[in-house]
């Protein structure tokens, strides 16, 4: 029950997953950040129920326990990129083709990975690739450069999906 949460368990709790993980395993600072995020929104919402009387997640505010999201800053400098097009320009593994497609255009890799065929069409005269499931719930439209074209290209294959999965049929 709500009522039975403590600022001592929320605090807890918060260190353990920030220092252990979620099961016990390795640290996860953002995740900790998450799951008091999420518990502090139920909290409140408890709060309007008149189920409690306060937030005990507010302890970490109280304490001024660092909460701020962590920025990633992991990707590729502009060589690095340069150089894994040139290494794998002759390649044709579709793993490898979608993620010159992802290079090319910035799709996320979901969005790439589950492009089929049917979504290559022309609009307004100009061919483009639809991306329907993007993370705004609006389609986005690719248009096919010359660059996009020698990838479909070689990507040319008996499946729905513009970058089959090696391991699963259908997919």
């Amino acid at each position: 029950p709500v009522s039975s949460i403590s600022k001592e368990a929320v605090e807890k709790r918060f260190y353990a997953i920030r220092d252990s993980g979620v099961h016990g395993g390795k640290p996860t600072y953002s995740q900790a950040t998450k799951v008091m995020r999420i518990l502090s929104a139920l909290m409140n919402y408890a709060i309007a129920d008149d189920l409690i009387q306060s937030n005990p997640v507010n302890v970490l505010k109280y304490k001024r326990v660092d909460r701020s999201m962590r920025k990633r800053d992991n990707y590729l400098k502009l060589e690095e990129a340069r150089e894994l097009l040139h290494i794998t320009a002759q390649e044709t593994h579709p793993v490898t083709l979608a993620v010159h497609l992802i290079l090319h255009t910035g799709l996320r890799k979901n969005e790439a990975l589950r492009l089929k065929w049917s979504d290559l069409e022309t609009v307004n005269g100009v061919e483009c690739l639809i991306v329907r499931d993007t993370k705004n719930h609006r389609p986005h439209f690719v248009p096919v450069t010359d660059t996009i074209k020698s990838i479909l290209d070689k990507s040319s294959n008996y499946s729905d999906y513009l970058f089959p999965s090696p391991l699963k049929r259908d997919c």
